[in-house]
């Protein structure tokens, strides 16, 4: 557990609980993917991670006010930019924001929640060891 005093600035990683969301409207219907998941960064560090065929791509650096700023760019199997979002926010508020895709094709809802450090690394630890 760390100490709430403890300055965002020392924190080494964050937990980004990240909820992404991408509709695709054709003549028919409208098409949506979904994601949700909990990715670690190290702070000012970009991390890569792939799911549903999208590459999300998540830099966090902290500053000593406890405010953390986020850059998020999701891209698909073909390296087209899906969704980019520039955020500000604190540790465990929600931060949301929609736009649409640099082509225009497709709308995006994106939501983050950071948090210092990593519990979902601690939980999958625990979990796995208790299934051994």
């Amino acid at each position: 557990m760390l100490d709430p005093s403890c300055p965002a600035s020392a924190i080494v990683e964050h937990q980004l609980t990240t909820s992404i969301e991408r509709a695709m409207a054709s003549a028919c219907r409208e098409n949506v993917r979904r994601a949700t998941l909990s990715l670690c960064t190290a702070n000012g560090k970009t991390t890569t991670f792939k799911v549903h065929g999208w590459l999300l791509r998540a830099t966090a650096i902290s500053d000593a006010a406890n405010r953390l700023h986020i850059d998020l760019v999701v891209l698909d199997a073909n390296h087209q930019d899906l969704a980019q979002a520039s955020l500000h926010g604190s540790m465990k508020q929600i931060v949301h924001v929609d736009g649409k895709s640099a082509d225009g094709k497709s709308r995006y809802v994106m939501e983050v929640t950071p948090l210092a450090g990593c519990p979902a690394r601690v939980a999958a630890v625990v979990e796995d060891a208790t299934h051994s």
